[in-house]
């Protein structure tokens, strides 16, 4: 039983590392910064890529449609 809540505990820990990072590259993209983001190979987000669009991941609109699609980004910096 202890390692059934163990587990809950760590899947409520990932949601809000989730939220967390949504909320960080909505305020990146409303700020219209530039932001660099990777699709690492062997990645199951490869495949479910190929049919997104921008607006589908939430890049027009500020907003993180997929939180899942991107896990990696980074803010380049300004020339």
């Amino acid at each position: 039983m202890a390692s059934h809540s163990k587990h809950e505990h760590s899947e409520r820990k990932q949601k809000t590392q989730v939220a967390h990072e949504a909320i960080l590259l909505s305020r990146v993209i409303s700020e219209k910064q530039t932001i660099q983001i990777a699709f690492p190979d062997g990645e199951y987000l490869i495949d479910q890529l190929r049919w997104h669009t921008h607006n589908q991941l939430g890049l027009m609109s500020g907003k993180v449609v997929n939180k899942l699609a991107i896990k990696y980004w980074e803010i380049v910096p300004g020339e």
